[in-house]
This record gives C-alpha cells, structure tokens and sequence, in this order.
C-alpha cells in the first residue's frame, strides 16, 4: 500500500512540475537540442552551427542550447520535428519515462516505492521538465549490463549508448579491461557504423568541425554546471577519473561514475545516470542476501546432505 501511495504520488509530483513549470524553461533541450534541429535534417542541412560557440568564446558570450549530440542522436530525433513541438514534447516525456523505467526494471529494480523515489529524485523531474535523454541512456546502460557476456547484442548496446551521447565512452574501455574483447571490437565497428550512417544523413557536413564545436561548447557552459572541471580543473577531473579506473576497473558501476567524473559539462539532470550504480548496488545487496538463504549443500563421507544456513 505504502509503496503503491509512493508511486502515485511520485507520478503526480511530475505531472506538476511539467504543468507549473516556468514556459522558458519548459522542453528548452528539447526544442534547442533536438527539435529544431531536428528540421534542419528534414530539410537535408546539418543541425550544427559552429560558428556561434567560437563568436561567443571570443565576444565573452554565453553559449546557445543548439545541436551537439553526434549526429545518429539528432536523426533518430528528427521525426520530432514533424509534429508541433507540444505534442513533440508530451510524446518525448512519455517515451523518456517508458525508457526509464524499462532500464530501471532491467537493472533489478522492482519496488512500486523505490520507483516512486526514483521519481521523486531532482534530476529525473528536472530532466522530464527539460526534455533531456537521460532515460534513454540509463535505458542503454541497464541493456549493457543486461547483456555483458553477450559479444554482438552487448557490443552493439555499447556501442549506441556512447553514440547517444558522448561522455559514456568509457564503457568501451570497460570492455576491453574486463577482458571482453570480442564485444569491443564489435562496439568499435558499430560505432563507426553508426558515427557514417548518421553524418551520411546531410552529407557529412559539419563532421570535421564538430570536435572543435563541442571543446567550444565546454569551455562555454562548464563554468555553469556540477562538474568536477568546474570544481577543481580539468587536472582534479583526470586525477579521480584514473582513481576509479585503478580501484574498480573492471566494475560497470564504477565505469559510469568515472565517465561522469570526466565530462566538463555536467547538469543537474544529468546526474540522472548515477540511478544505474546505485540500483545496481541494491539490486546485487538483494541478490547477495537471497543467496545467504538458500540451502547450503555440505559433502560428507555418508553422501550430499542439505542444511540451511543460519542467521547471521
């Protein structure tokens, strides 16, 4: 009952931000990032602007919401830009919450009052608000985890995930340092794939330019966010990321928390990510619990004979 009125309550909590919400600040990356973007692919143009970030870095300017996902994000987004940008916007919300809680679902949560919680959470509500991706790559993440030892379907949820957004590339390297080198190579290539399909979209435009657009971008926007950049310098940020990469290598959980301790540009909702550590901290806390309950098999000389384990 109680986790059933958590749930619920959760739910409302965010029907209200996104009705009370202030209209500047509703749907904003959805409509800078992919949305109008968006209509520049219909159109067959690139949906990146270039020059603005570099005028804005020399005239002291603050940095636009525009394109900066890799180009496959903006092309599997760009039918958004077909519709009205409300109903884009009440479409994106449900399929972001449907993402969310798929991946959630898939990293062992089942809880209707851990899923209230989650709601409850600033950047899940703040990130529904502003129309971000978030859900989507917890989404990707709980589909890598989901199938690690899998070489093609894992490489290739690999693969997407970091395409979605850039700052997961770190899984990659998780890959290869848990020794799963079939899967790497089959994220590598996908990537590729991927990286040319989209960018093949509006003839490879703006594909040299676009490393430079985002270094401009972040050197625009860190100084506005949580990152570890911002708190202590690009040195600070590769001092924790090397950290955790000696003291958990070969820990998934570890490996996200390592790629948001190294990207400079660091939202509140984007800490959304941090949801798949922690669940699965729970989740494998649940698992490690019900394992201490099963039955004990002990070997004796007389044959196999079953005994509980106690109560610790």
């Amino acid at each position: 009952m109680i986790g059933k009125f958590g749930l619920a309550f959760g739910i409302a909590m965010n029907a209200a931000v996104l009705a009370l919400v202030d209209k500047h600040t509703y749907g904003f990356e959805l409509r800078g990032n992919l949305w109008q973007p968006g209509k520049q692919i219909l159109h067959g143009n690139s949906p990146y602007d270039p020059e603005y970030p570099k005028r804005a870095l020399a005239e002291g300017l603050h940095c636009c919401v525009q394109a900066l996902y890799p180009a496959p994000t903006h092309v599997v987004f760009a039918p958004l830009a077909w519709l009205p940008f409300q109903v884009a916007m009440i479409l994106f919300t449900i399929v972001a919450a449907a993402g969310l809680v798929g991946g959630l679902w898939l990293l062992g949560m089942r809880s209707a009052a851990a899923f209230g919680l989650v709601l409850m959470f600033p950047p899940v509500w703040s990130g529904f608000a502003a129309g971000g991706v978030m859900p989507f790559l917890v989404l990707g993440c709980a589909l890598c985890w989901r199938w690690r030892d899998r070489a093609v379907v894992g490489g290739i949820a690999v693969a997407a995930t970091a395409v979605l957004k850039v700052f997961l590339w770190p899984l990659r390297l998780w890959l290869i340092l848990t020794r799963r080198y079939r899967a790497a190579a089959v994220s590598a290539v996908t990537a590729v794939i991927l990286l040319a399909a989209g960018w093949a979209v509006f003839g490879f435009e703006n594909l040299r330019d676009y490393p430079q657009l985002l270094t401009n971008a972040a050197k625009l926007e860190q100084d506005h966010g949580l990152s570890l950049v911002r708190i202590g310098g690009e040195w600070l940020a590769l001092a924790v990321f090397a950290c955790l990469l000696v003291l958990g290598r070969r820990s998934f959980p570890v490996m996200v928390i390592a790629a948001l301790a190294l990207t400079p540009i660091v939202w509140l909702q984007t800490l959304e990510i941090l949801l798949v550590p922690i669940v699965l901290a729970f989740a494998q806390r649940e698992a490690y619990a019900d394992v201490r309950r099963l039955p004990r098999i002990r070997i004796s000389s007389t044959g196999i004979h079953r005994a509980r384990a106690a109560e610790r």
